[in-house]
């Protein structure tokens, strides 16, 4: 892991492959999430952030249009690619985050394997397309 300076005593942290126990720490401190994706699936890192109750920022791309991606999870901060959406996104999510937690989706539970069970693949299946 590094750190990289982003002025007035801020800094982003950098992680590399750490274990699924680090990961649910991890991503359960996650105020503001971004998952850039050059591809029209979403991955499932977005839903996982939002489930976390991080405001989650994301870029469109294809079909994956902001409507596609509100229609699953309603409070997302879906961009076109260009630098300056970006740049906006990311101030609106920190905006946000000043205001607290992102409103949960409406399928979060209280474990893992409640989160990650049949109505959440059915779901995910649902708009995944292999």
């Amino acid at each position: 892991p590094y750190a990289i300076d982003l002025g007035d005593g801020k800094q982003l942290k950098v992680l590399s492959k750490i274990s699924n126990e680090d990961y649910r720490a991890f991503i359960q401190n996650v105020d503001v999430g971004m998952s850039l994706m050059y591809a029209p699936h979403p991955s499932l890192l977005p839903f996982e952030l939002a489930l976390s109750g991080a405001h989650v920022i994301t870029n469109t791309f294809e079909v994956r249009t902001i409507d596609y991606l509100r229609e699953r999870v309603p409070d997302i901060i879906a961009f076109q690619p260009t630098v300056d959406a970006c740049v906006e996104a990311i101030r609106t999510a920190c905006q946000r985050a000043m205001f607290g937690p992102a409103a949960p989706l409406s399928y979060q539970k209280n474990t893992w394997p409640d989160v990650f069970n049949n109505e959440f693949f059915e779901r995910l299946g649902a708009f995944v397309k292999l």
